[in-house]
């Protein structure tokens, strides 16, 4: 004849070790743990979907503004007042926006060549110069465009004052570049003596370079 044996629960079952009765006792705080790695888990997951889908969008908006403002102007299907009305209206969010950087040097080399450069262009392109880390290279190649039209602009002071910054950099890409163009600003303002240095610091530290021949050149007119 069959007896009826009642089944031992989990937690009796647990009771029977001492691990088991570590949990018994703790199965509480097991279960909150468990809970919260679940939980950062699944938050962990969302913030990476939520984080690529906002850099889609932001990949997105720089593309409305770069063909928008940009290309309609680089393209000839705007004029340099419908572009300048564009620039104006670019919010701080994308200026200098590495993705842009090319496209809106692209637009203010159009636009010099069309004379619409004036004290508001220059005030976006501070801006944008501004906006960028000095030690990236996009920085090193706008400062070189900008002083170009600082010097363009009659502003010769300004022009070798941000050529003095560069040139006091570490880093030595385009450095033959910026100790040229300071010779020769050095020189179109009368200080002989500083341009004389830095046409010789061309010929001594990049005597391969194009501006090293363009030094010389400069030079024998001392």
């Amino acid at each position: 004849m069959s007896t009826n044996q009642e089944v031992p629960t989990l937690e009796q079952t647990l009771e029977k070790t001492g691990f088991g009765h570590m949990i018994n006792e703790n199965k509480k705080l097991i279960l909150v743990l468990g809970a919260i790695v679940i939980a950062m888990i699944l938050a962990y997951s969302v913030f990476v979907q939520v984080s690529a889908t906002k850099a889609q969008e932001k990949l997105d908006e720089i593309y409305v503004v770069e063909s928008s403002v940009f290309s309609t102007y680089l393209e000839g299907k705007s004029d340099m007042t419908a572009f300048k009305t564009g620039l104006a209206g670019i919010t701080d969010d994308f200026i200098a926006s590495p993705v842009l950087v090319p496209p809106f040097l692209a637009a203010i080399n159009k636009l010099e060549d069309e004379k619409g450069i004036d004290e508001a262009v220059m005030m976006s392109v501070e801006k944008w110069l501004g906006k960028l880390h000095k030690t990236d290279y996009l920085y090193l190649f706008m400062a070189l465009r900008v002083s170009a039209l600082y010097e363009d602009q009659g502003d010769s002071k300004k022009a070798i004052s941000l050529l003095e910054g560069l040139s006091a950099q570490k880093s030595d890409l385009l450095k033959d570049k910026v100790s040229f163009e300071l010779g020769r600003l050095y020189l179109s303002e009368g200080n002989k003596a500083d341009a004389q240095l830095k046409f010789d610091a061309v010929l001594k530290d990049y005597p391969d370079s194009e501006y090293a021949k363009l030094a010389k050149m400069y030079m024998g007119g001392l």
